[in-house]
């Protein structure tokens, strides 16, 4: 039986599973492990939710595949989907205002949209770790307006339809553009920035991640170059610009690295270029950072070139050769 996980052939050897639910449930552990969220299975080519997956002997089965997602991916589609339907709402409301009439049927399906809505709003800030009461937006508590969103819900089942329908509408109908400034909120929030930076990214973005490193490699190396011959002329500012990109760059390719110890169990010290070991050169990577982020802070440009230059463009142009390497461990598996 193969087993993947988003697609991707993983290390992972069965002991006592005699079931689909078997199986299931020890990638739920693996991915509970590395704080990643189980969200579909497709078994035999056949895609299944989590809750609601066959009771099937291991013996019919050919392939599992696991879909998993890190918690901010997770966080960020719920986001976006819950903006995208505030709009569909609150269109429809304005319409319905408008042309003085309501579709059949439309006002229930509104309802439970709301109801939807307002489950989206506590789920993800549980993903965030907050709770509605202890978030403001404007001058009431998420939790007031999850209270408004209900209420909408229950007012519109109430009326029914006719003017009584549309009286709702016109009297908290706003609710979906009030939801909409809280989701938008939620985006920009810190909490969900710290989540970023801390969510193991899932087995494909990862590949993905890594391959798209190796692929800039070259641009970033003259981006250095060009880095240094911008602060020698003097042009901090445009220099500036540069040497962001390539924090940047230096900051994705890193991460990368260190989730692949979890997600795949690749041990970057035993992944090794010409006697030295991934581990080793992140080290050295982010000591020659440290030292230029000092040059910088004490405006010394004469060392940032020349670290730059000489130091940090050589390591930059070995990275291919140990993300080829780390590819290659992977996929062995």
């Amino acid at each position: 039986m193969d087993i993947r996980i988003n697609g991707l052939p993983i290390n992972f050897s069965l002991e006592n599973e005699k079931s689909v639910a078997d199986v299931i449930a020890s990638v739920s552990d693996w991915a509970r492990e590395r704080e990643l969220i189980f969200t579909e299975a497709r078994i035999n080519d056949e895609s299944y939710m989590v809750e609601s997956l066959p009771d099937m002997p291991l013996e019919s089965v050919r392939s599992i595949d696991c879909i998993v997602q890190s918690r901010a991916d997770v966080v960020i589609a719920s986001l976006e989907e819950g903006d995208a339907y505030c709009d569909r709402a609150d269109a429809f409301v304005r319409r319905s205002l408008e042309e003085r009439a309501v579709e059949q049927g439309a006002a229930e399906s509104l309802a439970g949209g709301a109801e939807w809505l307002g489950e989206v709003v506590v789920s993800t800030l549980s993903l965030l770790g907050v709770a509605p009461a202890e978030v403001s937006c404007r001058d009431a508590t998420v939790k007031d307006y999850l209270e408004r969103l209900a209420g909408f819900s229950e007012s519109v089942r109430a009326a029914g339809e006719g003017e009584a329908l549309l009286a709702v509408f016109g009297q908290k109908g706003d609710i979906f553009q009030a939801i909409k400034e809280i989701l938008r909120m939620m985006l920009m929030s810190e909490n969900l920035r710290r989540l970023v930076v801390l969510s193991l990214e899932s087995p494909d973005v990862l590949m993905e991640s890594l391959r798209r490193v190796k692929d800039e490699i070259g641009a970033q190396a003259d981006s250095l170059a060009e880095t240094v011959r911008l602060y020698q002329e003097g042009k901090d500012s445009d220099a500036s610009g540069h040497f962001r990109s390539f924090v940047e760059f230096i900051y994705a390719y890193t991460r990368a690295c260190y989730q692949c110890a979890p997600v795949f169990r690749v041990d970057p010290s035993l992944i090794l270029v010409d006697g030295v070991s991934l581990e080793e050169r992140n080290r050295t990577l982010n000591d020659l950072l440290s030292q230029i982020l000092t040059s910088l802070e004490n405006n010394d440009i004469i060392s940032l070139s020349d670290i730059l230059e000489y130091e940090m463009r050589p390591h930059i142009e070995t990275i291919g050769a140990y993300v080829d390497a780390l590819l290659e461990e992977i996929q062995e598996g």
